[in-house]
């Protein structure tokens, strides 16, 4: 009988031998095949073992693989949400700004418009003034003229007094003196 390279122990146990006159004690060679049978048995059980270990670890792995599969897959997808919620947020940030700014340039507008309309209702209250202050001063030159006409008793100290008024121009910023003696001379 030829041996294959894998013996199970039942082919083992099985195995008979042929007796010769010169040959082995065969309750030694039995006990011999059955310790070999059982070692087989032991080897066979721990393969077993061994194998089942190995299908359990396979199909884990390929759990594992697909839930490597599945993470990538996560991945890509929160990626591409991450692109769009940031182009989202760059769109509405450039509409807030474009909104802002039409704002800033109709309030500028409406208060440069407001502006000229005040420094022109400023210019024209200020000519008004120097108007006004014109009048005043032509009223005040001729009463005095008309004071200075009247006859009297002409007392140096009002003629003084009369001479030097003064006043200041707020809008030039200046002071000036009335010389109303000159007036005087000049009627």
């Amino acid at each position: 009988m030829k041996w294959g390279i894998y013996m199970t122990a039942q082919e083992v146990r099985k195995q008979s031998f042929q007796q010769t006159k010169l040959g082995y004690n065969t309750d030694e060679v039995d006990l011999f095949l059955d310790q070999i049978a059982d070692q087989l048995d032991k080897f066979e059980k721990e393969r077993e073992e061994t194998e089942r270990k190995m299908e359990v670890l396979v199909q884990s792995i390929r759990r594992y693989k697909d839930d490597e599969e599945a993470i990538k897959d996560a991945m890509v997808d929160a990626r591409r949400q991450k692109q769009a919620i940031i182009a989202e947020a760059q769109q509405s940030a450039e509409k807030i700004i474009a909104d802002a700014n039409i704002r800033a340039d109709e309030i500028v507008g409406t208060t440069s418009d407001r502006l000229s309309r005040e420094s022109k209702a400023l210019e024209e209250m200020q000519d008004e003034v120097k108007k006004f202050k014109s009048k005043i001063l032509a009223m005040y030159k001729e009463h005095l003229s008309i004071i200075t006409a009247l006859p009297g008793d002409d007392s140096d100290e009002e003629e003084e007094y009369i001479a030097e008024e003064t006043y200041t121009d707020e809008d030039m910023g200046q002071t000036k003196v009335l010389d109303t003696t000159q007036l005087k001379n000049a009627e």
